[in-house]
């Protein structure tokens, strides 16, 4: 794997986190719904374009398997950039 390609796989994942994280917080409703959709539709646009990069540098079955596998931990830090004090690891499966 080469260093741009690993710079775009790190790119795309940094945007989709970006995407989510407006996502979320135009979720609040109000005035903030409108910058929410524009801002996670703005970084969604230009992640597609660093898959689409991906795709150029590697085999694309390898650059889609690894950028959208990678949702599982990449949910994990939008949660984590967005919890509050009150944060727990645990995701409740099996905790009372």
């Amino acid at each position: 794997m080469t260093t741009t390609s690993l710079l775009t796989i790190v790119g795309f994942w940094v945007m989709q986190v970006l995407s989510q994280l407006f996502f979320q917080w135009g979720s609040a409703g109000g005035s903030r719904w409108l910058w929410g959709f524009l801002g996670g539709n703005l970084f969604g646009l230009f992640s597609v374009f660093l898959l689409m990069s991906a795709y150029k540098f590697m085999n694309p079955n390898i650059a889609f398997g690894v950028c959208t596998g990678g949702p599982s931990s990449r949910d994990n830090w939008r949660w984590l950039l967005s919890a509050g004090p009150g944060f727990q690891t645990c995701n409740g499966a099996g905790s009372g």
